[in-house]
């Protein structure tokens, strides 16, 4: 089993460089194509990631979607999730220029950039990535507190892609994470931080993440037309 996943591991680490070496070169289009068959190919060749995919949509829709409308969703969210992976890599390059045709922002995200703390509370909808790259566009770092991934190699290349534009930080110690999280804040620097599901609910518990009195913004990232990216708040 440790071999196994030894090799798991340097197969990701592979795949993330060609990945840094050959996806910023492709189109916008090609890139949206290959996601849909990479979703493809992941949604067949991992049966217990859809398992989970489909016992999850049956859990929020119960007996309301048929069971191939269940499965059509699940290729759907495998596509999704692609996309967003290649698009922390193809927004990575001449980042400007195609942030400018290939993202907009909708008038319910304005009041972000007003120049207080926020903290963006968002989920694994839409591309979750680029919104911190939208972020940073408008001179609003991002800080991320996420759970750690198991491939270091992978984490560290991941993390140098997003740039300037995002902070990653680990949040298998919470202590270090609100430290800082309520330094930043208070140092009244514009700045966003967002959340996963894991480190929210931890912050919560703790009632650290009330102390900052910061305005709390439920964000998603949209697809749009001709291959856009539509940032939305309320």
């Amino acid at each position: 089993m440790k071999l196994l996943k030894r090799v798991r591991r340097v197969l990701e680490s592979a795949l993330v460089l060609f990945a840094r070496g050959s996806i910023s070169l492709l189109s916008r289009l090609a890139v949206v194509r290959l996601s849909g068959f990479l979703g493809i190919c992941a949604y067949s060749f991992s049966p217990s990631s859809r398992r989970v995919s489909l016992a999850n949509l049956k859990i929020a829709f119960g007996d309301s979607l048929s069971e191939p409308e269940m499965r059509v969703i699940s290729k759907a969210s495998f596509q999704h999730f692609c996309l967003s992976l290649l698009d922390l890599f193809w927004f990575n390059r001449n980042t400007p220029e195609r942030m400018k045709l290939y993202f907009r922002y909708d008038p319910s995200f304005e009041a972000v950039f007003d120049g207080t703390p926020h903290i963006l509370i968002s989920g694994h909808l839409g591309n979750w990535e680029v919104m911190g790259l939208g972020c940073g566009q408008r001179g609003l770092p991002v800080t991320a507190v996420v759970m750690p991934s198991k491939n270091a190699f992978a984490e560290s290349e991941l993390a140098r892609l997003l740039g300037d534009f995002c902070v990653v930080i680990a949040d298998e110690s919470l202590c270090g994470s609100t430290t800082n999280f309520r330094q930043s804040v208070g140092a009244k620097r514009p700045e966003s931080w967002s959340f996963d599901t894991t480190a929210l609910l931890k912050m919560f518990a703790i009632r650290r993440i009330f102390l900052t009195k910061s305005a709390l913004v439920a964000s998603v990232n949209l697809a749009g037309s001709g291959f856009r990216v539509h940032l939305h708040s309320q």
